[in-house]
């Protein structure tokens, strides 16, 4: 087992902004407390911390981290990562070891001691002695002092696995025990007396050690949970607040609401009329979604070059999220590290991102997938209109959209009759063609444009090559080729390859090149943006303007 040092260092809340303190944990985390008091929330779990407390937070555990305005925190915070050999094929570890290949010799590991616990005694000493000698050593950042640092590190770890909890590591899994019990079976009545007899106690005993170690009763932990998943139903669902009540636990809705209002600040109707606030979308054409309903989402991904149909909006977001062609392992981390300081109380998502991150983005918030495959826009939209309370608002729109579009639509077939009209787009140096969604579902849907090719075909989109060309583009072709590099160099090699001097298009001068947003943003607020481009574009064309090259 190898064990691979990150960072180390002595905290001081009063000095360091709590932000930093919030977030998804990317390695291990060892905190070990020497002054002050605070609570700590390891997913969704809440621990009161003071003198003397170590935590272990592993990879992908949510923190939110409050510390004591009168008495703030002081630890030690040492992140690390944990590596074990990993077997090759057939058990036979030989198989990986060519040249460049060390690190695939290894994969990532989690060290199995319980999360909160504390040290007493000499033991808190001698690891606040070695966390001192290790940050001082990691502040020096000599190369003679790795070897030292890990000596160090490993020395630490050791007295952490084998004395946390107060010197018995039982009574903490016993209280972690009857934590899940409640987080399964909230819904049922759950007395005390169950739970100290799941940790094996008496009851007096029981709710001492529970206390002490999470600074709750386990009623009030109880509670919380069922406030949290109250939250949620009231955030996914529109059920009856009674049936929300009966869902969570409770039998009676006042009693319900009023204890809601205790935990949560305000009344559940009241929580719903603000539920519009603190929206994350996940998914990039949600946020257009929202926009739309004029809902301008509290995190949202942003890429200010890319997306300048929606600048307008930038500003009135708090939180952005990165986005890529190719959604890269390092914008996922990125994303999740900002969606988890932004505290959201919805995310919105498609099965896509659900799959790529699903039980992470469900720690953070609660969260509503919206199937993108299953779904054409409009249904996309109308969902949002749902989760947001804004349904009469989705319909307005939509009536308005529809009108718009039958006009431009016939303005735009007097225009250039039954002549075809195609999208192609290079993209990291592919050839694209699209179907019946993105641009495809406001040309040939919406406006119904005579399409070059069949779009129920194709779907979403295609990848051809230059020499499909001819059975993919008509009469007028709209071209979109991104920056990058591949895209450039492909583009370059096709505007002079006999093949594309020979299309319909290319011929008659009817080539019109355009920006890749809003035509392939997918979204009601880009569709209204396309009408209008596509008015102008074809109208203008045919009345003897200039055409774009």
């Amino acid at each position: 087992m190898l064990v691979q040092l990150r960072d180390a260092r002595l905290i001081r809340n009063e000095r360091e902004p709590i932000s930093e303190e919030r977030g998804m944990a990317g390695s291990h985390r060892l905190m070990i407390v020497v002054e002050g008091r605070g609570m700590l929330e390891l997913d969704g779990r809440i621990y009161e911390i003071a003198r003397r407390k170590v935590c272990l937070l592993r990879p992908g555990m949510l923190i939110d981290l409050q510390t004591d305005k009168e008495q703030p925190l002081v630890y030690y915070r040492i992140d690390f990562d944990l590596w074990k050999p990993k077997e090759a094929e057939g058990g036979n570890r030989e198989a990986d070891t060519g040249p460049g290949q060390e690190l695939a010799l290894f994969q990532k590991e989690q060290l199995n001691v319980p999360p909160f616990g504390g040290l007493t005694g000499a033991h808190f000493y001698e690891q606040v002695r070695l966390a001192e000698q290790l940050c001082s050593c990691r502040a020096e950042r000599k190369k003679r002092q790795s070897f030292r640092e890990q000596a160090l590190l490993n020395e630490l770890l050791a007295i952490l696995v084998s004395e946390t909890a107060d010197g018995s590591t039982g009574s903490a899994e016993k209280i972690e025990q009857t934590i899940e019990y409640m987080e399964s079976r909230y819904r049922h009545d759950i007395s005390r007396e169950t739970l100290a007899g799941i940790a094996g106690m008496s009851v007096w005993h029981y709710s001492h050690v529970f206390k002490q170690r999470t600074g709750r009763s386990p009623m009030e932990y109880l509670n919380e949970i069922r406030m949290k998943r109250a939250k949620e139903q009231l955030l996914t669902s529109r059920a009856p607040i009674r049936d929300i009540a009966r869902q969570v636990g409770f039998g009676d809705e006042f009693y319900f609401s009023r204890r809601f209002k205790k935990t949560v600040g305000v009344s559940p109707t009241a929580f719903l009329r603000h539920r519009n606030e603190k929206i994350a979308a996940l998914s990039f054409p949600y946020t257009g979604h929202l926009m739309s309903l004029g809902v301008i989402p509290y995190v949202a991904v942003v890429d200010c070059q890319r997306d300048k149909h929606r600048q307008a909006f930038f500003p009135g977001i708090p939180y952005y999220l990165r986005r890529d062609k190719v959604m890269h392992a390092d914008i996922w981390e990125h994303n999740l590290q900002v969606l988890a300081q932004a505290k959201p109380q919805l995310i919105l998502c498609s099965e896509y991102e659900e799959a790529l991150a699903e039980p992470l983005i469900r720690k953070i918030a609660p969260t509503a997938v919206i199937s993108w495959m299953a779904m054409d826009w409009r249904r996309h939209f109308r969902q949002v209109a749902f989760l947001t309370g804004k349904e009469r608002e989705a319909e307005r729109w939509l009536h308005a959209y529809e009108m718009k579009a039958a006009a431009a639509g016939a303005l735009i077939r007097a225009s250039i009759g039954s002549e075809t009209v195609s999208v192609v787009h290079i993209m990291q140096g592919d050839i694209l063609v699209y179907g019946n969604r993105n641009a495809g579902a406001v040309l040939f849907g919406d406006l119904k444009l005579t399409p070059a090719y069949d779009p129920e075909s194709i779907g979403t989109y295609a990848v051809i090559e230059a020499e499909d060309l001819s059975r993919y583009t008509g009469d007028h072709l709209l071209l979109i080729v991104d920056p990058d590099p591949a895209s450039l160099r492909r583009w370059d090699r096709l505007s002079g390859a006999a093949a594309w001097r020979e299309l319909a298009a290319v011929r008659s001068n009817r080539v019109y090149r355009q920006t890749e947003m809003p035509w392939l943003d997918y979204s009601p607020l880009a569709h209204d943006m396309i009408i209008d481009a596509a008015v102008n574009l074809f109208c203008r064309m045919e009345n003897g303007a200039g055409r774009e090259r």
